[in-house]
């Protein structure tokens, strides 16, 4: 029986920057950043890719109950919402890209990899930080987005301990000894990050419920306490919180992105120069677009 098999261009160590993931996009985009996601890639036949990522639509709903039926919905589970699912995850090229639900778009899609004068000199690095990588478990963080080291040098997953996809990589990178450079968000920038996904949590109610079942959620709070709790995840892990606190207690961080993974002077596809790193921090020298292969194996 003959299998097909997809590769990308890329090897053990590299990693993917992918658009399309818009819950976290809502807060990069105001940094001047285009991509949402990103997964390192684990062989170097370019077969499958470790990252960290969240799918709301795996959160828990708690519910107002009647003689042990379900009547109508209370809030958001904050358990699954501060630890979420599916958190670290290795996948391969078929199941990344062509799912029903896929991570990964090959449409402005990039791989990041050394410059080809310094590959057989940081090859065996990267490999290293790809072993460790490969070797870190953890839930999703939403509250990673303003602290990002809340993981320990361990493959055993700890309620309330995890990160987001950036952090991934920038903690595999820094148990290996090579820190990347953070970026700083002001107090102003967080705070429209927080309001561009409010906008986007509601867009995202429509197309699940439809114009009905937003009503229904304007009508009895519901939607804005559950948005409230995302967003107070987000800043604070205050994942049980349904009030608008965060808008009270908003405050800078330092944190990555992934197009702050590029060096710098070199710019995203919508021309932005944002790239944070140099020599120094990081072994990575240049970006190419994805391309995919398919090999028949018996």
């Amino acid at each position: 029986m003959t299998r097909r098999i997809k590769n990308i261009n890329a090897k053990k160590g590299d990693f993917i920057l992918t658009s399309g993931y818009p819950l976290a996009y809502e807060v990069f985009k105001e940094l001047k950043c285009y991509w949402g996601h990103c997964g390192m890639v684990m062989d170097d036949e370019g077969r499958t890719i470790r990252h960290c990522n969240f799918h709301i639509e795996k959160v828990n709903i708690l519910w107002h109950e009647i003689l042990g039926l379900k009547i109508f919905p209370k809030k958001l589970d904050p358990e699954s919402l501060s630890s979420g699912l599916p958190g670290f995850i290795t996948q391969t090229i078929d199941e990344a890209f062509f799912s029903k639900k896929p991570d990964f778009f090959i449409e402005n899609g990039f791989i990041l990899r050394p410059k080809p004068e310094k590959e057989e000199e940081y090859r065996p690095f990267l490999h290293k930080i790809a072993d460790k990588m490969a070797n870190l478990d953890g839930y999703y963080r939403l509250n990673s987005f303003m602290e990002i080291n809340q993981m320990d040098d361990s493959n055993q997953r700890v309620k309330n301990r995890g990160t987001i996809c950036t952090g991934a990589i920038y903690i595999a990178h820094k148990l290996c000894g090579k820190e990347l450079n953070l970026v700083e968000a002001s107090a102003d920038k967080v705070r429209q990050a927080s309001e561009n996904l409010l906008k986007y949590l509601w867009s995202f109610y429509e197309e699940k419920l439809g114009i009905l079942g937003v009503s229904i959620l304007k009508i009895t709070n519901l939607g804005k306490k559950m948005a409230n709790q995302i967003i107070n995840t987000y800043l604070a892990d205050r994942s049980s919180d349904t009030t608008d606190w965060w808008r009270n207690n908003i405050k800078s961080t330092l944190n990555l992105a992934p197009d702050h993974f590029l060096p710098k002077g070199i710019s995203n596809p919508e021309g932005n120069s944002v790239g944070a790193q140099d020599e120094e921090s990081s072994y990575y020298g240049e970006i190419v677009p994805i391309e995919i292969t398919v090999m028949e194996k018996k």
